[in-house]
């Protein structure tokens, strides 16, 4: 399912995501199980000393409470990739990763981990 999201996203860059969500929202309600859907917990970021936590937290379709989805947490990916503000290469695997850690004693709650390296400033 994230390489059909990354495609379009290819495709239709600058597509707006309201067009996006309720066509991924469906999909993913109806191949996911109903026992193994889970809901986010605590979300926390790694990484950023002057970026600050709310420009990231902006950039999530992820908040404390709501379903979990795997392909928002691709979706929070390719935003953080859009700022600009974040390292991307490719070749070594840095980019912004946001992935799910599971709690202990609680399969209903997923915690949020947001890994980012923040690009080095540029001398004047």
């Amino acid at each position: 399912m994230l390489t059909l999201l990354l495609v379009s996203w290819l495709l239709v860059e600058e597509a707006p995501e309201s067009w996006i969500f309720p066509v991924f929202d469906s999909l993913e309600q109806a191949l996911m199980p109903i026992p193994n859907r889970c809901q986010v917990g605590q979300i926390f970021i790694i990484g950023n000393d002057r970026t600050r936590h709310s420009v990231i937290l902006d950039q999530l379709p992820l908040y404390s409470g709501t379903r979990l989805y795997v392909w928002r947490m691709a979706l929070a990916e390719l935003r953080l990739v859009r700022l600009g503000l974040f390292e991307v290469n490719p070749m070594t695997g840095i980019r912004p990763h946001v992935t799910a850690i599971d709690r202990e004693n609680d399969n209903e709650f997923k915690d949020i981990k947001v890994e980012v390296v923040e690009k080095q400033k540029l001398a004047r």
